[in-house]
C-alpha cells in the first residue's frame, strides 16, 4: 500500500456550532446534515491537482525594524505559472516540516527579516463550485442585497491567495470595517492572530505612538496592511489577543472591525471574500473612515446603500426584514447629516485656506510695495547727491 494515497482520502466535514445553535440539538443537527449532503461537503469535485492558476505580480514581502515592530515593503515581481510559483516556494519549505505548530510559529518570529517571501495575493477569482453551500462567491447576505450589481473586487468578489513559507499578512482591518470569510483549500496551515474587540482602541493607541510619522502623513496608516508587531508585545502592552492555525478545509470567520494578521507555514491556496451581517449596518458602517492616499481604497454611498436594501425590503413578506426598515432609515439619516457636516468643515477649511492665501498675498504686495518705495527714495537720494557735487 501506497502510504501517499492516504493523503488522497477526502476529510470528513467538520462544523463549529454558535452557542445559540448548540441549544437545539435537532435543528442543528438538523442545518449540518444539508450542508454535508450525502458524501460531504465539497467546494470543487475536480480537487486541485490540475489548476490551471497564474500568480499575478507576486509581492516580495521585505521586512525591517527590531524589538517586535517591524514595517513590510512590498516589491511587485513578474507573474508566474502555478508550477512555477511552488517550486520556487518549495526551496524554502523544509524550514517548518516536521515541526509543531509551535515550533513554526518560533521560527516564523526568529527569521521574520530573512530571505523576503514572495506572496500571490489578491488574484481576482474563486475555485469554488457553482452552486456549493457556502461558496464565497455566492453569499447571500445584507451586503450582497445592498450592493446590488455593483462588483467590488475582494469585497463581494472573492481573491484568491497563494502561500509559500512565511509570507504574511501585516495589521489591517477589512475593507469598510466588513466581516470577513478565509477558506483554506489545501496546502500548508495557515496562522492567524486577532485583537480582541474591546482592544481595538488600545491597539489603535499603541499603533500610533510605535508608528507616529507614518500616521502623522496618514490617519488610516493601518489600512496600509504593513505594520507587522509582534503578538508578545502587543500582549505586555495590555492587548487582548488570540491566535489560530487553521488547516486545508477549515473556514475562518473574522468579526467587523476586527484588526488581523498572520502568516502561511508553506505552499497553500486559500480564498477569501467580505460579507455583512445586519449589526454592521446598525453600529459599524456609518463610522468607517478611509484612507485617502491609497487610490483604490474601497467606499460606497451608504445612503444609496440603505435605499437598495429598504426598497428591496418593502417587497418581502419577511417580517424581520420590514422590522429592519426603520433601522435602515435611520442609518440613512445619520448617513446624510454626516456627510452634510463634512462638506461643511470641507467648505469651511478650504474658505479659510483661500483666506489665508489672499493675506499672504496681500503681506507680499505690501512688502514689495515697501521695498519699492524705500528703493525709489535712496535712488532720488543719490540723484541728489550727484547734483550737489556736480
Amino acid at each position: 500500500m501506497d502510504p501517499e494515497e492516504l493523503a488522497k482520502i477526502s476529510n470528513m466535514p467538520v462544523f463549529r456550532p454558535t452557542k445559540k445553535e448548540f441549544k437545539n440539538f435537532s435543528s442543528c443537527i438538523e442545518k449540518y446534515v444539508k450542508l454535508a449532503g450525502n458524501s460531504g461537503w465539497k467546494p470543487r469535485k475536480e480537487g486541485y491537482e490540475n489548476l490551471d492558476l497564474t500568480v499575478q505580480h507576486p509581492i516580495e514581502q521585505n521586512v525591517w525594524g527590531s524589538n517586535g515592530v517591524y514595517e513590510l515593503l512590498y516589491m511587485l515581481r513578474e507573474s508566474r505559472s502555478l508550477d512555477k510559483y511552488r517550486k520556487l516556494v518549495s526551496k524554502t519549505e523544509h524550514s517548518a516540516t516536521k515541526k509543531t505548530h509551535a515550533e513554526i510559529e518560533k521560527l516564523f518570529w526568529k527569521t521574520l527579516k530573512l530571505n523576503a517571501p514572495l506572496y500571490g495575493a489578491d488574484i481576482e477569482g474563486s475555485l469554488m463550485d457553482k452552486g456549493t453551500p457556502w461558496n464565497l462567491a455566492e453569499l447571500d447576505t445584507c451586503l450582497k442585497d445592498g450592493l446590488d450589481t455593483l462588483q467590488l473586487s475582494g469585497v463581494n468578489n472573492p481573491y484568491i491567495y497563494i502561500g509559500g513559507w512565511k509570507t504574511m499578512f501585516g495589521w489591517h482591518k477589512e475593507d469598510l470595517d466588513l466581516y470577513s470569510i478565509n477558506y483554506l483549500h489545501f496546502g500548508a496551515p495557515k496562522y492567524w492572530y486577532s485583537i480582541d474587540l474591546d482592544s481595538n482602541s488600545d491597539f489603535e493607541g499603541l499603533a500610533r505612538k510605535t508608528f507616529t510619522e507614518r500616521f502623522e502623513k496618514c490617519s488610516e496608516y493601518l489600512r496600509h496592511k504593513n505594520t507587522l508587531v509582534h503578538p508578545v508585545f502587543l500582549k505586555k502592552k495590555g492587548i487582548k489577543i488570540r491566535k489560530i492555525v487553521q488547516k486545508p478545509g477549515e473556514f475562518v470567520v473574522l468579526r467587523a472591525t476586527a484588526y488581523h494578521c498572520g502568516f502561511n507555514s508553506g505552499f497553500n491556496i486559500a480564498e477569501a471574500v467580505n460579507f455583512a451581517l445586519f449589526d454592521w449596518i446598525e453600529r459599524v458602517a456609518s463610522g468607517v473612515k478611509f484612507c485617502n492616499c491609497i487610490k483604490d481604497s474601497v467606499k460606497i454611498n451608504m445612503s444609496s446603500f440603505c435605499q437598495t436594501l429598504i426598497d428591496k425590503f418593502k417587497k418581502t413578506r419577511s417580517s424581520k426584514k420590514k422590522a429592519m426598515i426603520k433601522t435602515l432609515m435611520k442609518v440613512q439619516d445619520e448617513d446624510i447629516k454626516m456627510k452634510e457636516m463634512f462638506k461643511k468643515k470641507e467648505e469651511f477649511l478650504a474658505e479659510k485656506k483661500a483666506k489665508a492665501l489672499q493675506n499672504r498675498r496681500n503681506t507680499i504686495k505690501r512688502r514689495n510695495r515697501k521695498r519699492c518705495a524705500a528703493s525709489q527714495r535712496t535712488t532720488s537720494k543719490s540723484k541728489r547727491v550727484r547734483r550737489l557735487e556736480s
